[in-house]
């Protein structure tokens, strides 16, 4: 064991026992103990500032001093471990916090870590205040409601004011403008916090007069495929700015108001086209356009022929209109026209002629159709031979002639339909028959199918004699009995005749 003698119990001794202790000469109990009949000093440690209060990303300076001892140091920490702590006693806030935090400061001594002392460093977050809209538009008489987020702070409250003082604001930031205003008018809407009055936020409101849409023409037609143009005047609002809407969704709108019809419609169709107000969407105004189809006419036939004095109805079809109406007009003016469409040809003409008949429609003059009627001639047809007879498998050519019209055309029929007829007039008896038939072959005049010539063509079956018995003998003064029989004819009569001429033969056909 050292002793010390006439030593306080000061530096001189910590600094000899620490080297003691070290080299293992005494222990750290015996250094606990002061020598006999020395006065311990207690280590004792204070930290300054005590509190500090600050913001998000801000610092603060702690001092510790240690009493009791020569070793000043100290070593720091934080409870809760929010911000960061440097070793001199800097302590910096986080960046960024949602809520008001207070972070304890500890400082041990380095020299008996049994000493510590403390501070208390709040770390505030910045209050901040949005307004939401940040800017709005409402009409006189209408409302708005606004909203406030207030950031740093536990407390949400705001008051609300606004400036000027048009129409009301209520305590929770409904807007409401007044009932009449002559021009539009900014209204500055502020939050201000109730945790810290200097933040506010603020929306700018702007009260518009009451608007109104008017859109000219109010009504208009337009056939499939055309267009036309609207326009919008909008009171009570600088902004004359308009949205426009059509329904049903028929063709086209442009965003200048230009309405354009579908190519094509089956029935006339009104479509209502509307412009709303840019300022106030519940403010508009709207047009009637009819689209009504395109008008065309239809005439039927589009061809015929009539001889003179006949008559063809002719009808007119119009599409794209409810007015079916036409009015019927001919060139050159050769026969009559009824307002109905009747065409009926002169008594009589010299040679066929075209006649362009027309129909116009009411709805409009511009839409027509036609038909060309050729008046021909009163025609007649003479068939030559008037009556021929062939028999069965031959063949009679027949001819047609054509009078008081240019074109000579005929088509050929018979009845009733036996052997075969060609479109030139020739009659082809069949192989067999087996009496006499009679045909009636007709020629029908292309130009007037009315107008037909005949001939009377006699079938007759073809004549065959038969002789029995095919054979047979005789002695020298014999006699034999033929018999004829005639086919394909009502005449039996035969006559007989023999070679070489040997014996008798009788008219009754007895050979001796």
């Amino acid at each position: 064991m050292i002793r010390f003698t006439h030593f306080s119990f000061d530096l001189r001794f910590v600094t000899l026992s620490l080297l003691l202790t070290t080299l293992g000469v005494i222990s750290q109990a015996q250094i606990s103990e002061p020598p006999p009949g020395r006065r311990v000093i207690p280590v004792v440690v204070t930290v300054a500032p005590a509190s500090v209060a600050i913001q998000p990303a801000q610092t603060a300076r702690f001092q510790a001093a240690v009493a009791g001892t020569g070793n000043q140091a100290v070593t720091w920490s934080l409870s809760p471990a929010v911000g960061t702590m440097s070793s001199t006693g800097v302590y910096t806030a986080p960046a960024r916090i949602s809520v008001s935090t207070p972070v304890t400061i500890t400082a041990r001594s380095s020299f008996d870590a049994t000493q510590t002392a403390t501070a208390v460093v709040v770390i505030n977050p910045v209050v901040g205040i949005t307004v939401t809209p940040g800017t709005a538009n409402v009409v006189a008489g209408g409302t708005v409601q606004l909203s406030a987020a207030v950031t740093g702070s536990a407390n949400q409250g705001v008051t609300w004011t606004m400036s000027p003082s048009l129409g009301s604001l209520s305590a929770t930031g409904l807007y409401t403008a007044p009932a009449t205003v002559n021009a539009a008018t900014p209204v500055t809407v502020t939050a201000t916090s109730v945790a810290d009055g200097t933040k506010k936020g603020s929306s700018i409101v702007t009260v518009n007069p009451s608007v109104g849409v008017t859109v000219t023409p109010g009504t208009a037609s337009v056939v499939a495929g055309g267009a036309v143009q609207l326009s919008a005047a909008v009171t009570g609002s600088a902004n004359q700015g308009v949205t426009w809407t059509m329904s049903p969704s028929l063709g086209s709108l442009s965003a200048a108001g230009l309405y354009t019809a579908p190519a094509t419609v089956s029935a006339s169709t009104p479509v209502t086209v509307t412009a709303s107000s840019v300022v106030d969407g519940t403010k508009q105004g709207s047009a009637v356009v009819t689209v009504n189809p395109a008008v065309g006419v239809t005439v039927t036939p589009g061809t015929a022929s009539v001889v003179a004095g006949g008559t063809v109805q002719l009808s007119a079809a119009v599409t794209g209109s409810a007015n079916p109406g036409v009015t019927w007009t001919m060139s050159p003016l050769l026969g009559s026209l009824s307002a109905t469409g009747l065409y009926t040809a002169p008594a009589t003409v010299n040679a066929a002629t075209l006649v362009t008949v027309t129909a116009t429609s009411v709805a409009d003059g511009t839409k027509k159709d036609s038909s060309v009627v050729t008046v021909n001639p009163s025609v007649g047809v003479t068939v030559t031979p008037g009556t021929a007879s062939v028999v069965a498998g031959g063949t009679v050519q027949l001819s047609a002639a054509v009078t008081g019209c240019a074109y000579p055309g005929v088509t050929w029929t018979m009845s009733p339909s036996l052997g075969s007829l060609s479109a030139a007039g020739l009659y082809t008896a069949p192989a067999t028959v087996s009496a006499s038939t009679t045909v009636t072959v007709t020629a029908s005049s292309v130009v007037d199918g009315t107008k037909q010539g005949s001939a009377v063509v006699t079938v007759n079956p073809a004549v065959g004699v038969t002789v029995t018995p095919g054979t047979a003998s005789v002695v020298a003064g014999g006699a034999v009995q033929l018999s004829a029989a005639v086919v394909g004819t009502t005449n039996q009569g035969a006559t007989w005749t023999m070679s070489p001429s040997l014996g008798s033969l009788s008219a009754t056909g007895l050979y001796t």
